[in-house]
């Protein structure tokens, strides 16, 4: 992967929310499970390689991916126990279902989620801006 193609690193936690967002309608079985978790786990590691100390965007991906972490948590534990939280179909609903939050909480959770996303924007950090113009002049390239 170039330096040109990696995702700016305030974007990250844009990126998470965003999936969190997706994870929730997708169909619950394995392998959206395991799409996620891979999603999930390539931002986290893509996010937090690239960050030197904790600051807003790493704290956001951090606290975005706890929440992807229980989402898929109760989606893994409701397959491995089908019917304990009811006819449940969605990827997210065991959650929803089991925190009480149900669908109207299901939507207050994304927009909170999206406002974590958005927070390393409004308090960008100037070093990581320059740290990525840097990253994108330097060739690390073989």
């Amino acid at each position: 992967m170039t330096r040109e193609s990696r995702l700016p690193f305030g974007l990250i936690p844009i990126a998470m929310a965003a999936l969190v967002a997706l994870t929730l309608p997708l169909p619950l079985r394995w392998s959206t499970l395991a799409m996620s978790a891979i999603a999930c786990a390539a931002l986290i590691g893509g996010g937090l390689r690239r960050a030197r100390s904790l600051d807003t965007a790493s704290a956001a991906t951090l606290a975005l991916s706890i929440v992807n972490a229980f989402v898929l948590g109760y989606a893994a534990y409701a397959l491995m126990r089908p019917g304990v939280f009811g006819p449940v179909a969605r990827l997210g609903y065991p959650l929803l279902v089991a925190s009480g939050l149900r669908l109207e909480g299901g939507a207050w959770l994304v927009l909170l989620c999206g406002l974590v996303g958005l927070v390393p924007l409004a308090f960008n950090n100037p070093r990581h801006e320059r740290r990525d113009r840097e990253d994108q002049h330097t060739d690390h390239s073989i």
